[in-house]
């Protein structure tokens, strides 16, 4: 119960005055009885009011203390309170504010670097598919003109060249072995003409000897002769219009020879056969000098006819080769049309890297609203903590100190208290001495 709502309510117990008008007191008559209820009842007096001023003093002491406690105290706890609510309130709007501000500059930021990256990546993409389409289109179709060209063109000429390879190769065939026919011809016929002619000036010579010598030369002659007949087959093998041509000198050796023979049994017979071997030999040097030059006029007729022919098909070729390769030039100037066409994809490709800059703007701009972002917010929540922590410095402070107070003066009023009750001690003890002298001589 409030010990000041229990003073109120508290019937105080007034002091009973003691005469000698009470009728018991009458009947026992005048003495110590009454000195010493007088003294008790100035003892009691005294000490009654003593202690009703002790206690009216201490109640009104603890009551003022107490109050003035519990007043600082609550204006204290109120104005740490009001002062932590306005200094909350306020970091709790400027956070909301710096938070809102950062979160509004953010998201327009964010917007604006959307719709600038995705303005940028669709004109970006739009003309690159164009550009590109396009180019394909137009390197497919110049690629596959060109192939086609080139093929037909390349066919063309392969064949052409393959044609003019042929026609070479048997040029250099028949060149070769018309070359390889005429210079062993011309070497066996060179080789017996040297040996007939020298064998017929050593046999003009040692006329004396011609018998022994003639048959022997004979023997040589039919060694010769056999072998020209090897070289007649190998000429008639290689060349049929030089084995006709040697068939034909053959045939004039032959009657050559026979005559020769005959001028030989003649010679034999007769001494002058001399005259008729110069003669035959003479012929026979005519006849070969005429087959030599026929030979060697057919070879130049031979050879000027397949020089003009290889001329002509050189000729023709160079033709279709410079005209080739004009048509390759004009297809290759269409490739670099085609190419300088590609090129434009490098301007696509150019664009495309613009847009691939966007993008990294907008991530750039995106990094920085975000840096900023968070730098506002730990600003905010650094303020935030600082004034928090602040007002829970102020409100502990304050309420420490009304706690101080509060304990102080609830000490001091402990203490005043602690005075009353000794008060109360000590009247009760007076009282009790009191109430023994006075039943002390009652008794007695």
């Amino acid at each position: 119960m409030n010990e000041t709502e229990g003073l109120r309510f508290r019937r105080v117990h007034r002091p009973q005055v003691i005469t000698d008008e009470l009728p018991e007191h009458r009947r026992k008559g005048t003495g110590t009885h009454n000195t010493a209820s007088r003294t008790y009842r100035e003892n009691h007096n005294t000490a009654s009011i003593t202690y009703r001023e002790n206690h009216n003093t201490a109640s009104i002491t603890y009551r003022e203390n107490h109050n003035t406690a519990s007043r600082t105290y609550r204006e204290n706890h109120n104005t740490a309170s009001i002062t932590y609510r306005e200094n909350h309130n306020t970091a709790s709007r400027t956070y909301r504010e710096n938070h809102n501000t950062a979160g509004r500059t953010y998201r327009e930021n964010h917007n604006t670097a959307s719709i600038t990256y995705r303005e940028n990546h669709n004109t970006a993409s739009r003309t690159y598919r164009e550009n590109h389409n396009t180019a394909s289109r137009t390197y497919r179709e110049n690629h596959n003109t060109a192939s086609i060209t080139y093929r037909e063109n390349h066919n063309t000429a392969s064949i052409i060249y393959r044609t003019h390879n042929t026609a070479s190769r048997t040029y250099r065939e028949n060149h070769n072995t018309a070359s390889i026919t005429y210079r062993e011809n011309h070497n066996t016929a060179s080789r017996t003409y040297r040996e007939n002619h020298n064998t017929a000036s050593i046999i003009y010579r040692t006329h004396n000897t011609a018998s022994r010598t003639y048959r022997e030369n004979h023997n040589t002659a039919s060694i010769i002769y056999r072998t020209h007949n090897t070289a007649s087959r190998t000429y008639r093998e290689n060349h049929n219009t030089a084995s006709r041509t040697y068939r034909e000198n053959h045939n004039t050796a032959s009657i050559i020879y026979r005559t020769h023979n005959t001028a030989s049994r003649t010679y034999r017979e007769n001494h002058t056969a001399s005259i008729t071997y110069r003669e035959n030999h003479n012929t026979a040097s005519r006849t070969y000098r005429e087959n030599h030059n026929t030979a060697s006029r057919t070879y130049r007729e031979n050879h000027n006819t397949a020089s003009r022919t290889y001329r002509e098909n050189h000729n023709t070729a160079s033709r279709t080769y410079r005209e080739n390769h004009n048509t390759a030039s004009i297809t290759y100037r269409t490739h670099n049309t085609a190419s300088r066409t590609y090129r434009t994809h490098n301007t696509a490709s150019i664009i495309y890297r613009t847009h691939n800059t966007a993008s990294r703007t907008y991530r750039e701009n995106h990094n920085t609203a975000s840096i900023t972002y968070r730098e506002n917010h730990n600003t905010a929540s650094i303020t935030y903590r600082e004034n928090h922590n602040t007002a829970s410095r102020t409100y502990r402070e304050n309420h420490n100190t009304a706690s101080i107070t509060y304990r102080e003066n609830h000490n001091t009023a402990s203490i005043i208290y602690r005075t009353h009750n000794t008060a109360s001690r000590t009247y009760r003890e007076n009282h009790n001495t009191a109430s023994i002298t006075y039943r002390e001589p009652q008794h007695s």
